[in-house]
């Protein structure tokens, strides 16, 4: 059995970063615990080939796992939560770091796990961003499964619930490798976050070593005004140049519909 922790907010100071291989901006001056950080932690005897993945990114840590049978690459991250336009910012940077990381492990199938800070039944921005995020890279959020049981993943005080903490999936896993999942409600847990417990089975008959096909496609969540506005310039232009014969030009609903008779 391959078993792997995901941790986020470990709240490490940079001197016991060499524990776990992630770590957090403190260039400046911190007030009591260290915050931030996110780590995967797996067996050291392990049968695979485990190798971390460099990432440009505070919020987010990587790895390969090789076996002779598939690979995958493992993607944990820490979300900013929806505030102000910094944070919207921020939130399009990250999911632009992993999209990269996947684009980058074609030969991979996927599993991104973290504090989304996001709520699939939610009417908000960065909901809508995450939504074509997944749509885009081809994952599926754990929550959709027929299996799952999460009722919650969050809660403030006992009194709000949410459930911003997710597992995404390539969608070959999604529909033929997850066996089971469910939240952990521990009463010795005295974090407002609930761990989720995933379990798949990865048989060679489901997935093999072979290339994902990966399909480009535009990236809308990284698109800026200036960029859309370049689009919209272009689709203009195109759209001008579509030459019509004058037939269509000419004809009405109540015409053609009478020319079929």
């Amino acid at each position: 059995m391959l078993t792997f922790l995901f941790i986020q907010e470990h709240w490490l100071a940079e001197s016991q970063l060499n524990v776990l291989g992630a770590g957090f901006d403190n260039s400046a001056v911190l007030s009591g615990r260290p915050y931030g950080g996110c780590a995967i932690l797996w067996r050291s005897s392990l049968l695979a080939n485990v190798s971390p993945v460099t990432v440009c990114s505070r919020r987010v840590c990587a790895i390969r796992v090789v076996t002779d049978a598939w690979k995958l690459l493992l993607v944990n991250c820490y979300m900013p939560y929806e505030d102000d336009d910094a944070k919207f910012d921020d939130f399009v940077s990250e999911l632009s770091v992993i999209e990269d990381l996947v684009n980058a492990h074609t030969d991979c199938h996927v599993m991104i796990g973290g504090d989304f800070n996001v709520d699939f039944s939610r009417t908000r921005l960065h909901t809508a961003l995450l939504k074509s995020f997944c749509e885009n890279l081809n994952v599926s959020s754990f929550v959709n499964h027929s299996v799952s049981n999460v009722d919650y993943t969050y809660n403030f005080n006992m009194e709000r619930f949410s459930t911003i903490d997710h597992f995404l999936v390539s969608n070959l896993l999604f529909d033929t490798c997850i066996r089971h999942g469910s939240v952990l409600h521990d009463n010795d847990n005295t974090s407002d976050h609930d761990p989720i417990l995933l379990r798949l089975s990865l048989k060679t008959d489901y997935i093999n070593v072979t290339n994902r096909v990966h399909l480009s496609r535009a990236s809308w969540h990284k698109a800026n005004d200036t960029d859309l506005a370049n689009y919209k310039q272009a689709l203009q232009f195109n759209l001008n140049s579509v030459e019509l014969p004058i037939d269509c030009l000419l004809c009405n609903s109540l015409q053609c519909k009478n020319s079929d008779h």
